[in-house]
């Protein structure tokens, strides 16, 4: 997982996104965090409430989320050609239309057969959908 922040943030091309999570400023887990992933499995995390990034740079690098307006549970306004899935505990998702057949196919059999959270699992799902391992997304530090 790369971090983004003020320094380094436009140093990355972030035109292919195929995914991304938001989670708001009280939510369970990385309150604020935006997780990015690219069709190339390029994983990137910033965070602009707890970060040096501010809201207009993270649009910058996540143009799609510029248009969405959530609701309280998922779903509200987003961009045309994507589909947001709640996450619970204050976390979203938005997945690009492109894959969203394959990553409605492995949560059924993965979350809503054997159980479990759509949180843990989203970004695990959305690297297997592109064929790109989660071990290539370990921190930076610990490769």
């Amino acid at each position: 997982m790369i971090e983004i922040n003020k320094s380094n943030y436009k140093d990355y091309d972030f035109h292919d996104i195929i995914a991304f999570s938001i989670a708001s400023p009280g939510a369970m887990g990385d309150r604020g965090a935006v997780v990015i992933v690219t069709s190339e499995g390029k994983v990137y995390h910033t965070n602009p409430y707890w970060g040096d990034m501010t809201e207009e740079e993270t649009f910058q690098i996540c143009p799609p989320l510029k248009e969405c307006h959530f609701g309280m549970f998922g779903g509200g306004n987003i961009p045309e050609g994507w589909r947001s899935f709640y996450l619970g505990g204050g976390n979203l998702l938005v997945v690009n239309d492109v894959i969203v057949p394959q990553f409605l196919e492995i949560t059924e059999k993965e979350v809503n057969q054997k159980g479990g959270y759509l949180h843990n699992k989203w970004l695990d799902i959305v690297l297997e959908i592109i064929n790109v391992s989660p071990c290539d997304n370990k921190p930076e530090e610990n490769r």
